[in-house]
């Protein structure tokens, strides 16, 4: 919680300075009952009331205080979607992705969920396509046009090798085009408007470690979402009359996401991919807005200012 209008806390003196004169004043009362009546006399006077005498003023400065605070116009960030972000599809296309245990094969399949995703994301959300195999390149540059998206995807076709560092590096070159050359450090906790959708069967074979570049990323507050095909245990897939041996390398895909704040799928068949991709349409790209929360203080202060006055009225009358 912050406050937006910070600058009424001055007026915080008020409550505090009538608890000042309250506490004063009891002091006094008491002196002056002790000096012009007996003991007796004031304790028969004070009995069944005690501490419950003070609860009228509590229950005033307690509803001062909340007046005040709603004046400084507290708010709290919440998370909200964002229809205006870029994100960007980093797809593998190393031949291994011509295995057909996913159908017709791992690529068909991976870029029939990837065209579906495009489709259901608001119409000003900008998308940018990204593969990587060997090396890696950028397909499509962040755009509106869904169109153009995707053509760009269904042109991808499988290569050799491997470079997951590469195609970070790729994403994070066309993010930072996208968003005019220079994306400002983002505090812990708060997001960029920008993602990537990190997808592949493997683990790195070229370029540098995905490790070594993914820092760049958290640092901007670009999160990285990662998506697995395939088993982590090596295996030998069917491409075509060839077989390949491949491994999926899961503990580096969880921690680009666990280092960019985000979160890593396992999609083992083409349902599960398809339902990865829809569980992404919904939480991808969120920014904060402030919600001002004054009512909750207004409320507050009316119910304890009306308890006051009641408490008031029932102790202070005198039954003869």
């Amino acid at each position: 919680m912050f406050f937006q209008v910070p600058q009424f806390a001055v007026l915080l003196l008020v409550p505090a300075l009538f608890l000042g004169i309250y506490v004063v004043r009891q002091r006094r009362r008491r002196k002056f009952a002790l000096r012009y009546a007996s003991v007796e006399l004031v304790r028969e006077a004070q009995r069944g009331r005690g501490w419950r005498r003070h609860i009228p003023a509590a229950f005033f400065l307690l509803s001062t205080t909340a007046l005040v605070l709603a004046l400084m116009q507290p708010a709290v960030l919440v998370r909200e979607p964002s229809d205006e972000a870029i994100i960007i599809l980093a797809l593998d296309v190393s031949a291994s992705m011509w295995a057909n245990d996913l159908y017709p094969n791992r690529m068909e399949a991976a870029k029939n969920a990837a065209q579906q995703f495009v489709k259901e994301l608001p119409p000003k959300m900008r998308v940018g396509v990204v593969s990587f195999s060997e090396t890696s390149y950028l397909n499509q540059v962040p755009t509106t046009n869904r169109d153009d998206i995707q053509k760009a995807i269904a042109k991808l076709q499988p290569r050799s090798g491997t470079a997951i560092g590469n195609g970070l590096l790729t994403s994070l070159d066309a993010l930072y085009g996208g968003m005019g050359g220079e994306v400002p450090l983002t505090p812990q906790g708060e997001y960029a408007p920008a993602v990537i959708v990190l997808l592949t069967d493997g683990e790195n074979t070229d370029g540098p470690s995905p490790l070594e570049i993914v820092p760049q990323a958290a640092e901007h507050g670009i999160r990285v979402y990662t998506i697995g095909v395939g088993t982590p245990h090596a295996t030998t897939v069917q491409v075509g009359s060839s077989m390949l041996h491949a491994r999926l390398d899961e503990e580096t895909l969880q921690e680009i996401a666990r280092v960019t704040d985000a979160k890593y799928y396992s999609a083992s068949n083409e349902k599960d991919l398809r339902a990865v991709y829809e569980n992404l349409t919904t939480q991808l790209v969120t920014r904060f807005q402030p919600q001002g929360i004054s009512f909750l203080f207004i409320t507050a202060a009316f119910f304890l200012g009306v308890l006051a006055m009641m408490f008031s009225i029932v102790w202070s009358t005198r039954l003869p």
